[in-house]
């Protein structure tokens, strides 16, 4: 599949405020042999997991873990490529974000058999602003955000939600 996100364009994938042009992402198993090492690493990580809900916890605390995030090597990425990039070559390369991050979590996910959602928004920085931020929403309000490796059960109040 593929993904863009800009002020007014949205898909299938994506829900909440978008205030930041991005770049099409390419999600294509058979096009990017990155993204299915990296899929078959997470499932690796996530094998022994038992429950679903144990799977889970593993597959958030291996994307925070596993996948690195530098913001500044991304912004190069993105312009070495022309704005086309695709998110195994991205998450091999230690050039991802939280929306490439979201997106790799939907990913692996979606092998598992499990219905998600991309969803980006706003979150506050912990300095009275708010700031960008991509997370992943199962079909029942659970929030997995592979940023942080956290995971936020349905229903959750508020304060335990507050940075999504």
């Amino acid at each position: 599949f593929f993904f863009q996100a800009e002020d007014g364009i949205r898909d299938d994938l994506v829900t909440g405020v978008q205030t930041c042009a991005l770049p099409i992402f390419h999600v294509d198993l058979a096009g990017d042999p990155a993204l299915r090492r990296v899929l078959d690493r997470a499932h690796g990580a996530v094998a022994a997991g038992g429950s679903l809900d144990r799977q889970l916890a593993l597959l958030a605390a291996h994307v925070k873990d596993d996948i690195r995030y530098d913001m500044a090597a991304q912004q190069g990425q993105y312009a070495a490529k022309g704005g086309q990039v695709r998110l195994g070559e991205m998450i091999e390369g230690g050039t991802v974000v939280c929306r490439e991050k979201a997106l790799f979590t939907h990913a692996a996910l979606a092998e598992m058999g499990i219905a998600s959602r991309v969803v980006v928004g706003s979150v506050p920085d912990g300095h009275g602003q708010m700031a960008g931020h991509a997370w992943v929403e199962l079909a029942d309000g659970t929030i997995i955000d592979g940023t942080w490796g956290r995971i936020f059960p349905a229903g959750a109040d508020q304060i335990g939600r507050a940075h999504v």
